[in-house]
């Protein structure tokens, strides 16, 4: 994988938006949001890895951001600009619409059970909401709560 920085010198304080290339068409078939390593890792879903191991690619920066916000909302107008949203265009290889996670983020719940997370009583009520939510429609056997 080539990856171009252009004239952006992002360092690991930084959020970049990138986008990937096809070598063969010069295609933009991805556009991407990341900070520190994220963009050595090749491929981002099974569409976009078959394409780059079909044609080839690039990547290449196109933008450096102060704070992840600013960098997801460019992601986003981005994504429609290029049309690589896969519903937008057959070869696009964004999943969604963009703008989504955090640089860097750690889930809350990172190596904790369900135990740790959700108490009897909590869970209790939970499935007490969802059947009161259900009430008057009608389900199939098998969608219907225990």
């Amino acid at each position: 994988m080539e990856i171009d920085w252009g004239n952006h010198l992002c360092d690991d304080l930084h959020v970049y938006n990138y986008i990937d290339v096809l070598i063969e068409t010069s295609e933009i078939i991805y556009v991407g949001k990341g900070s520190k390593s994220r963009i050595l890792v090749e491929t981002r879903n099974q569409k976009h890895k078959s394409f780059i191991k079909k044609y080839g690619f690039r990547r290449v920066v196109i933008a450096c951001f102060d704070n992840d916000e600013d960098a997801r909302l460019n992601e986003i107008l981005l994504i429609q600009k290029f049309k690589t949203f896969y519903l937008d265009n057959e070869r696009g290889c964004n999943l969604t619409l963009g703008g989504e996670g955090t640089a860097g983020f750690t889930p809350w719940n990172k190596g904790l059970s369900r135990d740790d997370i959700f108490t009897e009583e909590s869970l209790k009520e939970m499935k007490e909401k969802i059947s009161k939510s259900l009430t008057g429609r009608n389900l199939t056997e098998t969608n219907k709560i225990k």
